[in-house]
């Protein structure tokens, strides 16, 4: 067994010619092989290896091989039976969530204009919730379409038109390829950052040239 879904099975002729076999499940009455089409090649007296590729992880196998050589004559059918004692044990993958490892404020723009950055364990996309400063925690929609993340590479969100008076926070997810989605991260907008509010001073006219 090269894996549990991949075996290999030798055969050796006392002629050249070409050889065709059969996949069936561990036990099944011998198949009828047609040989009436090209097969594949195999040398006298040589041991040619066949791999069988893309096999049912929970299925025993039988293989039935012969050999048509040079004149068309055909050999009786021989029975491999797939050792499944020694078949690899099915591997359990348990997926798991992304992880956002990195949830940061990274600074204003303006006083109207935030920027944070996320970084992901996983590809998938991500999704944000703008709330007031000490707001519960929000639920976040993942069923429609985020916004590209790559794995553990950092990106930046830019949160635009912020109310001047108004403090934030930012809750944030990541879903990956297989559908499951990280815990939400919160990120606070440090307010002791954010550029001042200018007040516009109203002056009269000035006359520069009379």
């Amino acid at each position: 067994w090269n894996s549990i879904t991949e075996a290999l099975v030798t055969v050796q002729s006392d002629k050249a010619g070409q050889y065709y076999y059969k996949l069936v499940k561990h036990g099944a009455t011998a198949p009828k092989i047609d040989t009436s089409k090209a097969g594949t090649d195999i040398a006298a007296n040589k041991a040619t290896n066949i791999k069988l590729s893309k096999l049912d992880a929970n299925t025993s196998y039988d293989v039935y091989v012969c050999v048509k050589d040079r004149d068309g004559l055909v050999s009786e059918l021989k029975k491999i039976e797939l050792d499944q004692s020694k078949r690899p044990k099915q591997e359990e993958t348990k997926k798991t969530a992304p992880k956002i490892t990195k949830a940061d404020f990274s600074g204003w723009n303006s006083i109207t204009e935030a920027l944070v950055t996320v970084q992901s364990d996983k590809a998938g996309q991500y999704y944000y919730k703008l709330v007031k400063h000490g707001a519960t925690a929000p639920k976040i929609d993942t069923s429609k379409a985020g916004t590209d993340i790559a794995a553990n590479k950092a990106t930046n969100i830019k949160l635009s038109k912020l109310d001047a008076n108004t403090s934030y926070d930012v809750y944030v997810c990541v879903k990956d390829r297989d559908g499951l989605v990280s815990e939400l991260k919160k990120i606070e907008l440090d307010q002791s950052k954010r550029p001042k509010q200018e007040e516009t001073k109203k002056t009269a006219p000035k006359i520069t040239k009379a």
